[in-house]
């Protein structure tokens, strides 16, 4: 025998289902449904953008589908006149006669994988559609309660369709990069003060806002903020809350450094906590060590501390009074799932002064020396066998500096990174190393190679159609800071920069642009009308109409005026198909490894911190080969000392030189045995020390007299094509001063055709005073047996 539910208990047990399962309840009730919207609504989060709702895990979104009809189709004859073949047309690019119907499509999806999908009415626009999904799933509900409200429409000016009375009770509020003042009529008083607001930097009025004061947690975005700019620090020292997340930020080591001065004065409560999250970690590890160079002394594991802490990097409890700490450290904070970016944070936290949050120099420090060896060394898989004995810290530093002088040079780079004993005495071990080489921004240390370069990423926008996505191309082949269109940001100084300083073809790219446009009887105007007619339509929630410009996107001969053409269309940030990235690359003859981070600093200052992570305070270097290319755009001070066999400059050998001449073969006064250098115009002077010194040396390009005069090495090899004149100077040359025995100078002998030009030298060095011919036993078996000999002088 069965009994229906009187209506409290109706009312408890739809009260308290998941919305979504309470949803799909009673939409197959009609009693359900009269008395369902009077009943509170509890949900988890809500989000709202700009062409869906999202109510726990459960989204739905009104998009733009395709549909491929064929001929034998009966809707086909319905298509639009611009697809209909007329007599004289033909089909350019495709052979087929498919009609790619595009038409408005309802999508459910569920924690973002797609469940179900229905198409809308021809008749029914997409933004009523939207209006309608709002009335039914939100609207005529007297309480509303959630714990995360979010709003997500990245900088659209748009019309959000809400129900009328609209009316929430919130714990928290996002609303990603817009003003949060736009969304206050739709939330309940009662909800304030927040849990927690998350919101964009806008202006320093913000903190202003009783509702920003109050709020327990407050995360403010710097994402819109120029390159250079960032968050006032004394905004940030007057802020009350509890907890401050500066998300994406551009606070570098000086202004941190600032940050806890100010907060070493004790005005801040103990639980106050400040995060600087950015999305290159390796900032934040700089930053954390360039804190120790000052507060070293109050290095501490901060073992009692539950964190993810970020791995290699410096931890500090510093005492601020008798009853309170500053700590300062950093996290891993995970993967922000809005971009697929790793992201971490410096924290900087007051705690009360326990006997867990001591500074660790005022106590007994304690050590585990086969510990921190077994937990670093173990991932690399390097068996070491370790004994661990009462010894006093020299005899400890000894015995691990030891263990990292002979390990590959790759090997104990890793090493080194992921503990700081290690990384202390590597830094005072030499780094050996068979082949360097050396780039303005990558470092090959044997096979395996270092570098920096920036991407650039298509996406797909609502702004400018599909095939723009199709034609763009993603590079990793650009070696300077760029702005949003892919031009050079000659912004950034000259000190700050990696431009190319040899010169550039000269091409009128805006003259193609006139032309193209002319081909298809268009105008500059027209491209700035399109792209503001596109922006009126999406902000009515309307799909862009760009197909006036389609016939520009869709030649891919001509992708490289693609840049132009967004230019004059006036394309924001958010509204352009592609977006740049800085790539970290690690790559070996069997796998190139490369990750992609928010391109929020300067690419020298990437580079610079690269070179410093390798180098950075190393004593020493010692190299078999090293090769040093492009050196004119090298922003980095090397401050490690060099010991070089074989040195190559592929680049200004006079600028190498004098950089790092001080730094190269100084202990010892050993020479090269090897230099190979490139001769430029620009180049006059080869009496540099290094170059006189060097055992062996190897020119390529031609040499003039005066520079020929100022050799004075043993052993020279040319490597241009063509050494008549060379050859006749230096014989007449060493007639007058004669070289030290064993001096030893050759050319290079390329084709057949070299044959005939040694002929011709051969019978004027013949006719020179003072010659005669014979056979010496090293050339018998060559192509030329027969040698001229001089008597000189000695």
């Amino acid at each position: 025998m069965t009994y229906d539910l009187s209506y409290p208990g109706q009312r408890c047990i739809i009260e308290f289902l998941e919305a979504n399962k309470r949803i799909h309840l009673v939409s197959r009730s009609p009693a359900l449904q009269k008395a369902e919207k009077s009943i509170p609504f509890n949900l988890d989060h809500i989000q709202i953008k700009i062409n869906s709702l999202a109510l726990n895990n459960i989204s739905i979104e009104i998009h733009i589908a395709t549909e491929q009809i064929t001929e034998n189709d009966p809707r086909y004859e319905s298509r639009p006149d611009e697809v209909k073949m007329q007599p004289g047309f033909i089909r350019s690019g495709h052979s087929d006669s498919v009609w790619h119907r595009r038409f408005n499509e309802v999508v459910f999806f569920r924690n973002g994988e797609r469940i179900a999908g229905r198409p809308l009415p021809e008749n029914v626009k997409d933004y009523i559609a939207l209006e309608k999904l709002n009335q039914i799933m939100l609207g005529g509900r007297k309480d509303i309660q959630v714990n995360i409200l979010e709003f997500n429409t990245y900088y659209s000016r748009v019309i959000l369709r809400l129900p009328e009375g609209l009316n929430f009770r919130i714990k928290e509020l996002n609303t990603n990069r817009e003003d949060f003042k736009y969304y206050l009529p739709l939330i309940d008083v009662s909800s304030f003060p927040l849990k927690k607001l998350q919101i964009p930097f806008l202006g320093s009025q913000i903190f202003e806002h009783q509702i920003v004061k109050n709020s327990d947690f407050l995360a403010i975005n710097e994402m819109s903020l120029q390159l250079n700019e960032s968050i006032p620090l004394n905004d940030i020292n007057k802020l009350t809350n509890k907890t401050v997340l500066i998300q994406h930020s551009k606070i570098g080591e000086e202004g941190v450094m600032t940050l806890i001065r100010n907060w070493l004065s004790g005005e801040k409560s103990i639980g106050t906590t400040l995060m600087l999250e950015k999305s290159f970690m390796p900032i934040n590890q700089a930053i954390l060590m360039s804190i120790k160079e000052t507060y070293e002394e109050f290095e501490d594991d901060l073992e009692h501390v539950e964190e993810n802490f970020l791995p290699n990097c410096p931890r500090f409890c510093i005492p601020i009074n008798n009853s309170s700490n500053l700590l300062v450290y950093g996290v891993d904070r995970g993967i922000d799932n809005n971009f697929n970016w790793h992201i971490s944070a410096v924290v900087m936290k007051v705690v009360a002064t326990t006997s867990e949050v001591i500074p660790r120099n005022y106590q007994n420090e304690l050590s585990n020396e086969a510990f921190i060896l077994s937990h670093c060394v173990a991932p690399l898989k390097i068996s070491l066998k370790i004994s661990v004995t009462p010894s006093d810290g020299n005899d400890k530093t000894t015995r691990i500096e030891c263990i990292v002088r002979y390990l590959d040079s790759s090997q104990k780079l890793e090493l080194a990174q992921r503990c700081l004993e290690l990384r202390t005495a590597d830094r005072t071990t030499p780094l050996r190393i068979y082949d360097l080489k050396l780039n303005p921004m990558d470092v090959r240390i044997n096979d395996t190679t270092y570098g920096v370069t920036l991407h650039k990423v298509p996406r797909r926008t609502e702004y400018l159609p599909e095939y723009i996505h199709e034609n763009s191309h993603s590079s990793d082949n650009i070696f300077y800071d760029v702005d949003q269109y892919g031009f050079k940001d000659y912004s950034v100084g000259p000190d700050d920069s990696f431009f190319w300083e040899s010169s550039e073809p000269s091409i009128d790219y805006e003259y193609y642009v006139n032309i193209l446009l002319e081909m298809h009887s268009l105008t500059r105007a027209d491209l700035s009308e399109s792209a503001e007619k596109a922006r009126s339509d999406i902000s009515l929630s309307k799909t862009p109409d760009m197909s006036k410009l389609q016939c520009l996107f869709d030649r891919k001969d001509d992708d490289y005026l693609f840049p132009y053409i967004l230019r004059h269309m006036g394309m924001n940030p958010h509204e352009m198909p592609y977006y740049y990235c800085i790539g970290l690359n690690v790559s070996t003859s069997n796998e190139k490894k490369t990750e992609l981070v928010n391109y929020t600093c300067k690419l020298v200052n990437v580079v610079k911190y690269m070179f410093a992570k390798i180098f950075g305070n190393r004593e020493l270097v010692i190299a078999k080969k090293m090769e040093i290319r492009s050196f004119y755009c090298f922003r980095y001070k090397f401050r490690s000392h060099f010991i070089v066999s074989d040195l190559t400059i592929s680049s200004d050998y006079s600028k190498v030189l004098n950089e790092l001449g001080p730094l190269l073969n100084n202990t010892g006064q050993r020479s090269l045995q090897s230099l190979r250098i490139v001769v430029h115009d620009n180049n006059n002077d080869i009496n540099h020390a290094i170059i006189k010194t060097a055992e062996f040396l190897t020119v390529e390009e031609g040499l003039s007299n005066e520079q020929l005069r100022q050799l004075s090495n043993k052993r020279v090899i040319f490597c241009n094509y063509g050494y008549q004149r060379e050859i006749l100077f230096l014989v007449g040359e060493w007639k007058r001063n004669t070289p030290a025995i064993g001096t030893h100078y050759s050319f290079p002998v390329f084709d057949i055709a070299d044959q005939v030009v040694y002929g011709a030298l051969d019978e004027i060095l013949r006719q020179l005073d003072g010659s005669s011919e014979r056979l010496y036993p090293e050339t018998k078996k060559t192509k030329f047996p027969h040698c001229i000999t001089f008597k000189l002088s000695r």
